[in-house]
């Protein structure tokens, strides 16, 4: 496993900070994350997956706050009503 190490100069940018820091990072991880989002940078890679960490635990924090509840609907009667609420009938859809 090969790491390099990378520098990110403290900017402001777009009214945003930006901290120069020194990171230890696995070469064919960033190579892997880079092709799987089709990052151009290594940079981009790396904002991508810190703003996906954050919005997952965003998400995450969310659902713990909300909670579950019961709903008395069987599937076909959730499917019917969905179905419902796209009909043009209901004026949710114009075909003009």
């Amino acid at each position: 496993m090969e790491y390099v190490y990378y520098c990110f100069a403290f900017d402001v940018y777009l009214g945003m900070a930006m901290k120069k820091t020194t990171l230890r990072i696995d070469q064919s991880l960033l190579a892997e994350a880079m092709r799987a989002i089709g990052a151009k940078t290594q940079r981009e890679a790396i904002e991508a997956g810190l703003k996906y960490l954050v919005q997952r635990k965003n998400r995450e924090a969310l659902r713990q706050e909300l909670g579950t509840f019961d709903i008395d609907l069987t599937l076909e009667e959730l499917e019917r009503l969905r179905n419902a609420a796209r009909s043009p009938e209901r004026g949710l859809c114009t075909g003009s």
